[in-house]
């Protein structure tokens, strides 16, 4: 019923992106271990260096409002 499309077929496969990033991760064991190593010591100084209020005032709020009242003496 459907025949397939010939430049379809006859279209040569390239690598993709990933295939040739993948494969080169894989040639380079080395360098992806030392990256990792550094970007997660990058990681903790940042997190190390965030100022972050660990306890924060959970209180509820207070409002005090003062008018001048005629009848009170003084």
């Amino acid at each position: 019923m459907s025949e397939p499309l010939p430049h379809i077929a006859s279209t040569p496969r390239t690598a993709s992106m990933m295939n040739r990033v993948v494969a080169s991760s894989l040639r380079q064991r080395f360098l992806v271990v030392l990256l990792t190593i550094v970007l997660i010591g990058a990681g903790t100084r940042s997190l190390e260096r965030l100022p972050v209020d660990a306890y924060p005032d959970l209180s509820p709020r207070k409002w005090s409002a003062s008018s001048p009242c005629p009848l009170k003496s003084g």
